[in-house]
């Protein structure tokens, strides 16, 4: 079989993934989502694609509806786990810059900087996309941290802040948004909730 051949087949098989993903996104499952990775992988060579790095995505919200069961050590009442975002096209350059030391340093996404930013606005993500309005909330203490491929940072919205339906989310320095999430994460009206994005790069 030509490679031609193989590509078309390969193509309509991802395009089939993404239809039922499409159709069904409450049904996706990790099995789904490392299939559509393998495709994608073997599509990349007949295509004449390189070997990729992917930005791979965790959001995670604990919410404690009294800050008191927190502060006693209690588990959270609730837990919401999410993947993906969008990389903005200005984080995706402050990026490229702070890694070939074009943009100053305090720049940097770091603990001195990192806000994490959560809105009320619904409206689809796109990498256009350079801010949310809303609330922020400084890093908690040692973070952003890096260990080998994976960064984390993590932020919590106290009872005063950011009392409100919270639809889109994103990581700051403060001037330049990195990334932005729509998604339905509920109304925080009290309490404290707290946001942990883990970003991995990996290899393939």
């Amino acid at each position: 079989m030509s490679e031609n051949k193989i590509t078309n087949k390969l193509f309509e098989r991802v395009s089939e993934v993404l239809d039922n993903m499409k159709k069904n996104p409450d049904s996706v499952t990790e099995n789904d989502r490392n299939l559509l990775s393998n495709l994608y992988s073997k599509i990349c060579k007949p295509l004449g694609i390189s070997e990729h790095c992917r930005w791979e995505v965790k959001w995670q919200v604990e919410k404690w509806f009294d800050t008191a069961r927190k502060l006693a050590g209690f588990e959270p009442d609730e837990v919401l786990c999410d993947t993906q975002n969008i990389v903005v096209n200005g984080g995706a350059e402050l990026i490229l810059k702070l890694i070939t030391g074009t943009a100053d340093r305090a720049n940097a996404y770091d603990s001195a900087n990192a806000k994490i930013l959560v809105g009320s606005t619904a409206t689809p993500a796109t990498a256009s996309d350079s801010s949310i309005t809303g609330a922020s909330a400084a890093m908690e203490p040692s973070y952003p941290t890096v260990s080998s491929r994976e960064m984390v940072f993590r932020s919590s919205f106290s009872d005063a802040q950011a009392n409100f339906a919270w639809r889109e989310i994103g990581v700051t320095n403060g001037t330049t948004l990195m990334n932005r999430k729509v998604v339905d994460m509920g109304t925080k009206n009290q309490g404290t909730w707290t946001v942990q994005l883990t970003i991995t790069l990996t290899s393939e």
